[in-house]
């Protein structure tokens, strides 16, 4: 049982995603930092990660299988740096 009470803040909700299992939804392909926003999408048999780096400052994450980048056109895999403010959208099949 949670209870939650009325007040929600960062730290909190972080918690309870971790409690629930929610906190990364890409982690079985991509190791990212907390800075990083990772956004999934599904349909049918195809999955998209959307990676966004709001930082001003270089960030680097870790494919952990072969993906292909949509916006480069090709197949990358292990570390990946994202310029700052760049976004990547990688299709795994």
């Amino acid at each position: 049982m949670l209870h939650l009470g009325s007040a929600f803040g960062a730290a909190n909700t972080r918690m309870i995603f971790e409690h629930l299992g929610l906190s990364n939804p890409a982690a079985d392909v991509i190791d990212a930092p907390a800075d990083v926003e990772l956004v999934q999408r599904e349909k049918y048999d195809k999955r998209w990660i959307f990676v966004l780096n709001y930082q001003d400052r270089e960030m680097e994450i870790t494919l952990k299988q072969e993906m292909r980048s949509l916006l480069e056109d090709k197949t990358l895999f292990g570390a990946v740096t994202l310029r700052p403010y760049e976004v990547r959208v990688f299709e795994i099949n």
